[in-house]
């Protein structure tokens, strides 16, 4: 069987898989307790801010800057953009400097809002250590 015959049993697998989790899914009916949240979107550093902005009606699309603070080049075009990607702190999840410089900018925000949301509940990460627990992430 070539390499396209195993990728194809392989996406087969998965999709069967992903099915059934799926159903289990649907008939689950039992409690969900949101504990904690954390979220970065443009203009808005976090959950209060950003219900601020919603009902203020704030268009947070800039066309200057992409940071809005007048520092560094012009944005390509105009868009909603995050403020701070670049003041990632490497260190704190002990992550070398030229490997945090070298990741997508999203997975350090990632990093860092799924710690926010573990501030926000008031956890410390230690303590969930082996415990079900999960962090759910839209993008």
């Amino acid at each position: 069987m070539g390499d396209r015959g195993r990728d194809l049993d392989l996406a087969r697998r998965l999709f069967t898989e992903l099915r059934a989790r799926d159903e289990q899914l649907a008939r689950f009916t039992g409690p969900v307790a949101v504990v904690g949240m954390g979220c970065r979107f443009p203009r808005a550093s976090g959950p209060a801010a950003f219900w601020k902005q919603l009902a203020a009606g704030v268009d947070a699309v800039s066309d200057g800057r992409g940071d809005g603070s007048g520092i560094g080049p012009p944005a390509p075009t105009p868009g909603a953009y995050l403020a701070g990607i670049d003041r990632f702190d490497a260190e704190f999840f002990r992550i070398a400097p030229l490997e945090a410089e070298r990741m997508d900018p999203q997975q350090r925000v990632l990093l860092e809002t799924s710690w926010e949301a573990l501030e926000d509940a008031g956890l410390s990460p230690a303590g969930l250590e082996g415990r079900p627990v999960g962090v759910y992430v839209g993008i």
